[in-house]
């Protein structure tokens, strides 16, 4: 599973595909599938490591719940920033799920 450091190496790692001047519409488009599809891997990994590290005990629904708001809170700030809203939620879905 992913943490957070090795999710941000990872997709860095990636180099996302430009025209080149060499290829083809169809074949750059084919490139940047391919690079959605390793980022997608790559994060569907990471959310694993986020429901399995700060939402073990929420239930499936709220873990997915969780992640959704902390997605759209942080991503523009980067996979460090979702993951401190996802533990932040998380603690609030806990909190509300004792009362």
């Amino acid at each position: 599973m992913l943490d957070t450091n090795a999710l941000n190496t990872a997709v860095k790692a990636l180099t996302y595909p430009t025209y080149d001047g060499a290829q083809t519409r169809e074949e750059l488009a084919q490139l940047r599938r391919e690079y959605q599809e390793a980022t997608g891997l790559l994060v569907a990994e990471w959310v694993e490591f986020l429901k399995d590290e700060h939402g073990y005990d929420l239930p499936a629904a709220a873990q997915s719940a969780v992640y959704s708001k902390a997605w759209e809170d942080g991503h523009s700030s980067g996979y460090q920033e979702v993951e401190s809203c996802y533990m932040n939620l998380a603690d609030f879905a806990r909190t509300v799920r004792q009362a």
